[in-house]
Protein backbone atom coordinates (compact mmCIF):
# COMPACT_ATOMS: atom_id res chain seq x y z
CA UNK A 1 0.00 0.00 0.00
CA UNK A 2 1.25 3.21 -0.86
CA UNK A 3 0.12 6.62 0.99
CA UNK A 4 0.74 9.83 -1.41
CA UNK A 5 -0.78 13.39 -2.29
CA UNK A 6 -2.24 14.92 -5.44
CA UNK A 7 -3.95 17.51 -7.10
CA UNK A 8 -7.19 16.45 -8.64
CA UNK A 9 -7.27 17.16 -12.49
CA UNK A 10 -10.15 15.31 -13.46
CA UNK A 11 -12.30 12.52 -12.97
CA UNK A 12 -14.76 10.51 -14.97
CA UNK A 13 -17.40 8.19 -13.89
CA UNK A 14 -17.22 4.34 -14.63
CA UNK A 15 -20.09 2.33 -14.73
CA UNK A 16 -23.00 2.94 -11.88
CA UNK A 17 -21.28 3.76 -8.85
CA UNK A 18 -17.36 4.17 -9.36
CA UNK A 19 -15.27 6.28 -10.70
CA UNK A 20 -11.49 7.16 -12.30
CA UNK A 21 -9.52 9.77 -10.84
CA UNK A 22 -6.75 12.05 -12.83
CA UNK A 23 -4.23 13.48 -10.16
CA UNK A 24 -1.09 14.54 -10.12
CA UNK A 25 0.89 12.94 -7.25
CA UNK A 26 3.96 14.47 -5.15
CA UNK A 27 5.77 11.35 -5.89
CA UNK A 28 5.06 9.67 -8.78
CA UNK A 29 3.89 12.50 -11.02
CA UNK A 30 0.50 11.65 -12.81
CA UNK A 31 -1.45 9.22 -11.91
CA UNK A 32 -5.05 7.32 -13.28
CA UNK A 33 -6.47 6.05 -10.00
CA UNK A 34 -9.80 4.02 -9.89
CA UNK A 35 -11.82 5.00 -6.86
CA UNK A 36 -14.74 2.19 -5.97
CA UNK A 37 -18.46 2.82 -4.94
CA UNK A 38 -17.80 7.26 -5.42
CA UNK A 39 -21.60 7.65 -6.70
CA UNK A 40 -23.38 4.90 -4.19
CA UNK A 41 -25.90 6.84 -2.53
CA UNK A 42 -24.29 6.91 0.87
CA UNK A 43 -20.65 7.65 -0.25
CA UNK A 44 -20.07 11.91 0.88
CA UNK A 45 -16.29 11.64 -1.07
CA UNK A 46 -17.96 13.11 -3.96
CA UNK A 47 -18.04 16.23 -2.45
CA UNK A 48 -14.14 16.42 -2.13
CA UNK A 49 -13.83 16.23 -5.47
CA UNK A 50 -12.97 19.90 -6.79
CA UNK A 51 -10.50 21.46 -9.32
CA UNK A 52 -7.33 21.24 -8.11
CA UNK A 53 -8.39 20.16 -4.48
CA UNK A 54 -5.48 18.45 -3.09
CA UNK A 55 -6.18 14.82 -1.69
CA UNK A 56 -3.97 12.51 0.67
CA UNK A 57 -5.01 9.03 -0.71
CA UNK A 58 -3.66 5.20 0.23
CA UNK A 59 -3.13 3.36 -3.17
CA UNK A 60 -3.61 -0.73 -3.65
CA UNK A 61 -0.90 -1.94 -6.64
CA UNK A 62 -3.60 -4.55 -8.81
CA UNK A 63 -2.27 -7.53 -10.73
CA UNK A 64 -3.99 -5.87 -13.66
CA UNK A 65 -5.94 -2.83 -14.25
CA UNK A 66 -5.42 0.53 -12.65
CA UNK A 67 -4.25 0.89 -9.18
CA UNK A 68 -7.14 1.75 -6.71
CA UNK A 69 -8.05 4.33 -3.54
CA UNK A 70 -8.41 2.56 -0.78
CA UNK A 71 -8.63 5.84 1.49
CA UNK A 72 -9.64 9.53 0.57
CA UNK A 73 -9.81 12.78 2.09
CA UNK A 74 -8.87 16.07 1.85
CA UNK A 75 -5.32 17.17 1.75
CA UNK A 76 -4.87 20.89 2.43
CA UNK A 77 -7.43 22.96 3.75
CA UNK A 78 -10.51 23.58 1.51
CA UNK A 79 -10.89 27.05 -0.15
CA UNK A 80 -14.24 28.76 -0.80
CA UNK A 81 -13.69 30.04 -4.31
CA UNK A 82 -15.94 32.85 -5.78
CA UNK A 83 -16.98 32.82 -9.41
CA UNK A 84 -13.85 34.50 -10.82
CA UNK A 85 -11.55 32.42 -8.86
CA UNK A 86 -13.23 29.06 -9.90
CA UNK A 87 -13.26 29.85 -13.21
CA UNK A 88 -9.06 30.23 -13.26
CA UNK A 89 -8.97 27.17 -11.23
CA UNK A 90 -11.11 25.34 -13.64
CA UNK A 91 -9.11 26.70 -16.40
CA UNK A 92 -5.63 25.66 -14.72
CA UNK A 93 -7.05 22.20 -13.63
CA UNK A 94 -7.74 21.42 -17.45
CA UNK A 95 -4.25 23.34 -18.94
CA UNK A 96 -2.70 21.02 -16.04
CA UNK A 97 -4.36 17.94 -17.26
CA UNK A 98 -3.83 17.95 -20.66
CA UNK A 99 0.12 19.41 -20.18
CA UNK A 100 1.35 16.76 -17.22
CA UNK A 101 -0.56 13.93 -18.89
CA UNK A 102 2.38 14.26 -21.58
CA UNK A 103 5.21 15.29 -19.33
CA UNK A 104 4.22 13.02 -16.10
CA UNK A 105 7.87 13.32 -14.55
CA UNK A 106 7.37 16.63 -14.07
CA UNK A 107 7.49 16.67 -9.95
CA UNK A 108 9.39 20.14 -9.43
CA UNK A 109 5.81 21.00 -11.02
CA UNK A 110 3.71 20.16 -7.56
CA UNK A 111 5.53 22.86 -5.42
CA UNK A 112 4.51 25.19 -8.38
CA UNK A 113 0.94 23.90 -8.20
CA UNK A 114 1.16 24.56 -4.45
CA UNK A 115 2.33 28.72 -5.09
CA UNK A 116 -0.31 29.27 -7.51
CA UNK A 117 -2.96 28.25 -5.04
CA UNK A 118 -1.28 30.10 -2.86
CA UNK A 119 -1.11 33.39 -4.52
CA UNK A 120 -4.83 32.81 -5.64
CA UNK A 121 -5.74 32.39 -2.48
CA UNK A 122 -4.08 35.42 -1.28
CA UNK A 123 -6.17 37.77 -3.63
CA UNK A 124 -3.85 37.48 -6.73
CA UNK A 125 -5.84 37.49 -9.26
CA UNK A 126 -2.88 37.37 -12.01
CA UNK A 127 -1.25 34.18 -10.60
CA UNK A 128 -2.54 31.99 -13.22
CA UNK A 129 -0.96 33.78 -16.07
CA UNK A 130 2.44 34.31 -14.03
CA UNK A 131 2.02 30.37 -13.32
CA UNK A 132 1.92 30.07 -17.07
CA UNK A 133 4.85 32.21 -18.12
CA UNK A 134 6.83 30.76 -15.29
CA UNK A 135 5.90 27.15 -16.18
CA UNK A 136 7.83 27.59 -19.36
CA UNK A 137 10.67 27.06 -17.79
CA UNK A 138 9.86 24.08 -16.33
CA UNK A 139 8.79 22.66 -19.87
CA UNK A 140 12.04 23.69 -21.20
CA UNK A 141 10.50 26.09 -23.68
CA UNK A 142 11.44 29.70 -21.57
CA UNK A 143 11.54 32.65 -24.09
CA UNK A 144 15.15 34.14 -24.37
CA UNK A 145 14.71 37.37 -24.12
CA UNK A 146 17.92 39.34 -24.24
CA UNK A 147 18.85 42.65 -26.14
CA UNK A 148 16.12 42.77 -28.15
CA UNK A 149 12.41 44.57 -27.57
CA UNK A 150 10.50 41.70 -29.41
CA UNK A 151 9.30 38.40 -28.50
CA UNK A 152 9.00 35.93 -31.61
CA UNK A 153 7.05 33.09 -30.10
CA UNK A 154 7.61 30.89 -32.86
CA UNK A 155 11.75 30.78 -32.16
CA UNK A 156 11.38 31.63 -29.02
CA UNK A 157 14.13 34.57 -28.78
CA UNK A 158 13.58 38.47 -29.28
CA UNK A 159 13.90 40.21 -32.29
CA UNK A 160 14.14 43.48 -33.70
CA UNK A 161 11.15 42.76 -35.64
CA UNK A 162 7.60 42.13 -34.47
CA UNK A 163 6.79 38.65 -36.00
CA UNK A 164 3.44 38.36 -34.83
CA UNK A 165 0.47 40.74 -33.70
CA UNK A 166 0.34 39.61 -30.18
CA UNK A 167 3.78 40.07 -29.64
CA UNK A 168 4.66 43.56 -29.14
CA UNK A 169 7.11 45.52 -27.18
CA UNK A 170 4.53 45.95 -24.14
CA UNK A 171 3.39 42.39 -24.35
CA UNK A 172 6.89 41.59 -24.30
CA UNK A 173 8.44 43.53 -21.59
CA UNK A 174 5.63 41.84 -19.50
CA UNK A 175 6.79 38.41 -20.75
CA UNK A 176 10.11 39.59 -18.98
CA UNK A 177 9.16 41.05 -16.42
CA UNK A 178 7.17 37.68 -15.23
CA UNK A 179 10.06 35.57 -15.89
CA UNK A 180 11.83 37.85 -14.00
CA UNK A 181 9.61 38.77 -10.60
CA UNK A 182 7.21 35.86 -10.55
CA UNK A 183 4.19 36.64 -8.93
CA UNK A 184 5.62 40.04 -8.08
CA UNK A 185 4.35 41.76 -11.20
CA UNK A 186 0.87 43.18 -10.91
CA UNK A 187 -1.34 42.84 -13.80
CA UNK A 188 -4.78 44.54 -14.76
CA UNK A 189 -7.82 43.00 -17.05
CA UNK A 190 -6.36 44.31 -19.78
CA UNK A 191 -2.81 43.18 -19.16
CA UNK A 192 -4.26 39.61 -18.58
CA UNK A 193 -5.96 39.48 -21.12
CA UNK A 194 -3.35 40.45 -24.00
CA UNK A 195 -1.21 37.95 -21.77
CA UNK A 196 -2.86 35.15 -21.66
CA UNK A 197 -4.33 35.59 -25.55
CA UNK A 198 0.18 35.72 -26.57
CA UNK A 199 0.67 33.05 -23.81
CA UNK A 200 -1.90 30.28 -25.79
CA UNK A 201 -0.41 31.07 -28.92
CA UNK A 202 3.38 30.42 -27.41
CA UNK A 203 1.84 27.15 -25.73
CA UNK A 204 0.26 26.18 -29.67
CA UNK A 205 3.79 27.20 -31.08
CA UNK A 206 5.81 24.64 -28.35
CA UNK A 207 3.64 21.91 -27.36
CA UNK A 208 2.24 19.32 -29.58
CA UNK A 209 -0.90 18.63 -30.51
CA UNK A 210 -1.73 21.52 -27.68
CA UNK A 211 -5.36 22.16 -27.03
CA UNK A 212 -6.79 25.12 -25.83
CA UNK A 213 -8.76 24.32 -22.90
CA UNK A 214 -12.70 25.42 -23.09
CA UNK A 215 -12.70 26.84 -20.57
CA UNK A 216 -10.94 29.28 -21.86
CA UNK A 217 -14.03 31.46 -22.92
CA UNK A 218 -15.75 31.13 -19.45
CA UNK A 219 -12.28 32.45 -17.87
CA UNK A 220 -12.06 35.50 -20.27
CA UNK A 221 -15.60 36.34 -20.09
CA UNK A 222 -15.53 37.00 -16.16
CA UNK A 223 -12.17 38.81 -16.48
CA UNK A 224 -13.43 41.24 -19.17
Amino acid sequence: MIQDRGFLLSYIRYGDHDAILHLFSKTQGYQSLFLKGLYSPKNKKKALLQPLVELVYNENKRNSGLPTISTLQLGRKGVEWDIKNNAVVFFMAEFLNFILKKESNLLETYPEIESFLDQLQQGNYASHIQFLVKFTETLGIKPLLEKEELLNPEKGISEKIQTHHLFDIRTTRLWGNILEKGYGVALNNEERRIMMDSLMVYYDLHIPEFKIPQSLEVLQQLWT
